[in-house]
C-alpha cells in the first residue's frame, strides 16, 4: 500500500477533539465541533463556528505550527492594518496531555479559496491588487533574523517531482507528461538577490477571497528566500497577466531572469498539486492544475519558461 505524504499519523474524529478541548481548555465552552477539512500537514475543525482548531498529522508538522504561530505574532505585531488577514491565534497548547502533538487555534476567517474560484478578469483584478500590496508589506518586515547566507534549495524537490508524475502518468495527458519531464529535466537558475521574508507555500489553496479581502492561511514554511515565489501561486492560478497586475501594486519588477524562475517553479507546483488532488481525492485540486498546465503548454511555457503569455485572464 503507497504511502503518501500527507499520511495522517494521529487521526481525530469529532469526539476526539471535544474529549481533548476538556482535558486542554476545560475553560472552553465547547457547544458545537465539526470537521473544516484536512490539508497536506493539519486536519482542522471548526470550534462553535468561531475557532479553527488546527492539528498536526506528523512530529513535524507541530514544529511548522509552533514557528507559524510565532511569526504571525510577530506579523501581527509589525502589520496592524494590512491590506491582507492572517490568522490570529487564541490559543497554543503547546504540550498537551490529551494529544501527542502541539496544537493551536485561530479566530474563523470567511472567504472561498481561490483554487476553486475561476479566474475570471473581475476576480483576477481583485486578488492580484490585494496580493500585491499585501506582499509588498509583509516582504518589507523582518519578524525573523535573515540569513548570513542564503541558498535556493527548490531544486531538491525535483526529483520527488518526477516520481509524481510518473505516478500519474496513465491517466495524464501524454503531451504534458512529454512536456513537463522536459521542463524538469533543465537546470533551473537559483535565486541571487538579496532574500526577503515571505510567505513560502502561497499556493492559491491558501488564499482566501471574501469580496474585496483576502486572508493567507498555512505560514508554517514562512521565512527568508526568493520572495518572487510567493506569487508563484497567483501566476499557476492566473498567468502572466495576473503577475503583471500584481507587482504594479508591489512596486518592483521580476527581471527575466525572475519570470523563467516563476514560471517552472509554477509548473512544479502545480504538478504536486495535480498528484495531491488525484490521489487525495480532491478533484477542485486536480482539475485547478490541470488547467493551469494546458494553459502553460498552449503558450509554450513548460518548453520554454522564458515565453510570454500574454493573453488576459481566462473568463
Amino acid at each position: 500500500m503507497t504511502r503518501f505524504p500527507w499520511h495522517n499519523q494521529f487521526p481525530l474524529d469529532v469526539n476526539d477533539v471535544v474529549r481533548v478541548l476538556a482535558t486542554e481548555l476545560p475553560r472552553l465552552p465547547v457547544r458545537d465541533v465539526s470537521v473544516l477539512g484536512e490539508g497536506w500537514d493539519f486536519t482542522t475543525f471548526l470550534v462553535n463556528g468561531e475557532l479553527v482548531f488546527r492539528f498536526p498529522k506528523r512530529r513535524i508538522c507541530a514544529r511548522a505550527l509552533a514557528t507559524e504561530v510565532r511569526i504571525l505574532q510577530s506579523l501581527h505585531a509589525a502589520l496592524p492594518d494590512t491590506a491582507v488577514g492572517m490568522p490570529r491565534y487564541a490559543h497554543f497548547i503547546e504540550r498537551p496531555a490529551a494529544f501527542p502533538l502541539a496544537f493551536g487555534a485561530y479566530g474563523f476567517l470567511t472567504g472561498e479559496a481561490c483554487v476553486e474560484t475561476l479566474p475570471e478578469r473581475s476576480t483576477v483584478r481583485t486578488v492580484a491588487s490585494v496580493l500585491g500590496d499585501g506582499l509588498a508589506r509583509i516582504h518589507a518586515t523582518a519578524p525573523t533574523r535573515p540569513p548570513s547566507r542564503f541558498y535556493d534549495q527548490f531544486a531538491g524537490f525535483l526529483p520527488e517531482l518526477r516520481e509524481q508524475l510518473e505516478r500519474m502518468r496513465t491517466s495524464f495527458p501524454a503531451h504534458l507528461v512529454r512536456e513537463i519531464h522536459g521542463l524538469m529535466a533543465t537546470e533551473l537558475p537559483p535565486y541571487r538577490g538579496r532574500p526577503r521574508f515571505h510567505h513560502g507555500d502561497l499556493g492559491m489553496e491558501h488564499v482566501l477571497l471574501d469580496g474585496a479581502r483576502l486572508a493567507l492561511l498555512d505560514w508554517g514554511d514562512a521565512g527568508w528566500g526568493d520572495p518572487w515565489g510567493d506569487f508563484v501561486g497567483l501566476w499557476a492560478w492566473a498567468g502572466d497577466d495576473a503577475v503583471r497586475q500584481a507587482v504594479e501594486r508591489y512596486g518592483a519588477e521580476p527581471a527575466a531572469e525572475d519570470w523563467l524562475r516563476l514560471r517552472y517553479k509554477g509548473a512544479c507546483v502545480s504538478v504536486a498539486q495535480a498528484y495531491y488532488g488525484m490521489f487525495d481525492e480532491r478533484p477542485g485540486l486536480y482539475v485547478a492544475a490541470l488547467r493551469a498546465l494546458e494553459r502553460m503548454s498552449r503558450a509554450g511555457q513548460l518548453d520554454d519558461p522564458s515565453a510570454e503569455d500574454r493573453r488576459a485572464a481566462s473568463c
